[in-house]
């Protein structure tokens, strides 16, 4: 069955680009069933913003969900349109590009999607480790017939480098910060950093983080060095949209760049 979701992050500011996941919308298109997942884990949303009125931010998510509700008689006059619906926010609370997946079983397919966005809503044991969010993002990419390959390449010195997902010109490297030593992550961050910098004729390397810490010294340096050198440093479902948008667009170009420059160093 084909399905359509979107993640709803809050923004509290226009300012910074700052956010936190607190919903997803799903649409099962074959039965035309719409769920929005919310979060429950609302002292993290106010530990990220002090001056949020979370009984209001509660009410609108209340809202949306009687909204999208198949038992909303608003909704058997015309056909519900996800990308539609989602448009129009554009303020505090957002909605991600729209993803479009293949499942076999909804639930299954809901559940796996929340404790990749909304992690915190789940105890330590039951949140995906860093294979299973690599495995999440593979399968979203087969399903969009986005073409990747995780094989290692050389670097400058003829050492091996192994990113997570290499799209076209695109070189895709997951950090995760959850239970790390993050003064130990710093020295891993320069050597990606440095690696970032070397390739840069080559791929343009796009860091992706898991989770955001607040007044974590640590986690600012890491992402100040990562983008530093790097062509982007984003959220996972930030780099998710990022991908589509690429495929949407067509490759064409930065391919056509990339197998030049790969052609001019082999001849030199």
């Amino acid at each position: 069955m084909k399905v359509l979701f979107s993640v709803l992050s809050y923004y509290p500011s226009f300012i910074t680009n700052k956010s936190i996941n607190v919903g997803i919308l799903f649409h099962n298109i074959d039965n035309d069933v719409r769920i929005l997942e919310t979060t429950n884990n609302w002292a993290r949303v106010r530990n990220f913003d002090d001056e949020v009125d979370i009984e209001y931010l509660k009410l609108i998510l209340k809202g949306i969900k009687e909204e999208i509700s198949n038992e909303n008689l608003f909704n058997y006059k015309e056909k519900f349109n996800l990308k539609k619906y989602t448009h129009f926010f554009v303020n505090e609370l957002k909605f991600s590009d729209i993803v479009s997946v293949n499942t076999d079983n909804f639930e299954n397919f809901v559940s796996e999607t929340k404790k990749i966005f909304l992690r915190f809503d789940y105890d330590k044991k039951d949140r995906p480790t860093h294979q299973q969010q690599l495995a999440y993002i593979k399968n979203l990419l087969k399903d969009n017939e986005v073409e990747y390959t995780s094989r290692q390449i050389e670097g400058a010195y003829r050492e091996n480098i192994s990113f997570d997902y290499i799209i076209d010109g695109y070189a895709f490297k997951l950090f995760t910060f959850e239970n790390k030593n993050l003064n130990k992550l710093v020295s891993s961050a320069k050597s990606w950093a440095y690696t970032a910098e070397e390739m840069k004729d080559v791929y343009k390397t796009i860091f992706i983080y898991d989770i955001e810490l607040e007044n974590n010294e640590y986690f600012e340096a890491i992402l100040k060095i990562l983008s530093k050198s790097a062509y982007k440093v984003v959220k996972m479902n930030e780099a998710i949209d990022f991908i589509l948008k690429l495929k949407a667009n067509g490759f064409k170009r930065d391919s056509f760049l990339r197998q030049n420059i790969i052609a001019e160093s082999v001849n030199k």
